[in-house]
């Protein structure tokens, strides 16, 4: 006979809960109703970091989560089909220890994961394997896109773009290369963006300031510094009638070691 659960507030069940193992938390629930609904709520997974496949072969089911972040991303991070068990997955970011070389590739799951995450929103990828093996998977959903990764070619671009022709936030950070020339086919393969992140160093003048044709562009951050930056800048808000906020990062830092891309937006 089945016992109904003690009658404590959910907030002092989400507290208890706050203390399991994510083995635990799918353990609690699958054993009733009312403990999946509380297990379920998104403060209870913001830090699952999975370390092993075996939570998710546990009955994770129809585990919902909104926000999944990958840190130190391995081969064995995650099966290949656990983004199939979280469909309804808004946004991914996947943080690789290091690029992943073409020989690597049998081994990297994300182009499988983007393919099972129809309604993905925003997604940050740093390091991990060369974009254009993953970018025909990217979901037409995506709004926002963070890649800092090596190697960067026009081909990638391309590719991403002819996925997320909507996108709105853009974040594109390629150390130790650079964009450069590329700065000037933003406004062409991305044409509704919003607000744009990127660096200025190598990218001559005249493909930076194709950057006004950008119509619905509000926010520009620059990553890096460089000589005449502010005249240079002041020419691009110009051409854009002053409509456009420009800021300046501060001090070079790796993009490729640093957690705070996480928080692009």
């Amino acid at each position: 006979m089945a016992h109904a659960a003690p009658q404590l507030p959910a907030e002092v069940w989400n507290h208890v809960f706050g203390y399991l193992s994510a083995a635990d938390k799918f353990s609690v629930r699958a054993s009733c109703k009312y403990f999946k609904k509380l297990v379920d709520h998104g403060s209870l997974w913001k830090d699952w970091y999975p370390p092993t496949p075996g939570p998710l072969r546990g009955g994770a089911g129809d585990l919902v989560l909104s926000t999944l972040e990958l840190i130190d991303c391995t081969d064995h991070s995650l099966p290949e089909d656990a983004m199939s068990l979280m469909p309804g997955l808004k946004s991914l970011a996947v943080f690789y220890k290091q690029e992943v070389s073409d020989r690597q590739l049998n081994g990297c799951h994300l182009k499988t994961w983007l393919s099972d995450l129809p309604q993905l929103l925003k997604l940050v990828v740093v390091k991990g394997p060369p974009v254009r093996t993953y970018a025909p998977s990217i979901p037409a959903t995506l709004t926002s896109l963070t890649l800092c990764v090596a190697g960067l070619s026009s081909e990638d671009m391309a590719a991403v773009a002819v996925q997320v022709p909507n996108l709105l936030h853009l974040h594109i950070d390629p150390w130790p290369s650079h964009l450069g020339p590329l700065t000037g086919q933003i406004p062409r393969l991305f044409p509704k963006l919003k607000s744009l992140k990127l660096r200025r160093e190598h990218v001559p003048e005249t493909d930076f300031l194709h950057l006004h044709q950008l119509q619905d562009l509000e926010y520009l951050e620059i990553l890096d510094s460089c000589p005449h930056l502010s005249e240079l800048t002041g020419k691009l808000r110009a051409l854009t009638k002053y409509r456009l906020q420009v800021t300046t990062s501060r001090p070079r830092r790796d993009v490729l070691s640093c957690p705070c891309v996480s928080q692009v937006y």
